[in-house]
């Protein structure tokens, strides 16, 4: 296939198909790895953060938690969606979340009649995975 190629083409086609070779092996092989890590690190966060939402203790307000965006009011200032409003008032103190539908938990507090709603941070690890 090289034989009418002197030997320093040679070597350049060689050396450089070798370490492409190469290369996409090891991307191939550590990808996995990486989003498994991820996926981990993502269902750790969100289960401590719904542990944290389902406290009536108010949320901590420690420098990063803002991309939690917690907020806490009344339904109509929340924004609750009409489905989740009829969930809560039925399971008060539960934490409703569905990742399909909304990005947010919602919990209804029966003691204050409040609505809390706090954002999940699935995005962030998604663009991690993506870069």
């Amino acid at each position: 296939m090289f034989g009418d190629l002197k030997i320093r083409p040679k070597l350049i086609v060689l050396h450089n198909t070798f370490f492409l070779i190469l290369a996409l092996a090891v991307y191939f092989s550590l990808i996995p790895l990486i989003e498994e890590l991820v996926r981990g690190a993502r269902l750790r966060e969100n289960s401590l953060l719904v542990q944290l939402f389902s406290d009536d203790r108010p949320m901590p307000r420690l420098a990063g938690t803002e991309i939690y965006e917690f907020r806490e009011g009344a339904a109509g200032q929340l924004g609750v969606p009409p489905e989740v409003y009829r969930w809560l008032e039925e399971y008060p103190d539960l934490v409703w979340q569905n990742r399909t539908a909304s990005e947010y938990l919602y919990r209804k507090v029966a003691a204050t009649g409040l609505y809390r709603r706090a954002r999940l941070p699935d995005h962030f690890y998604d663009d991690f995975v993506r870069r």
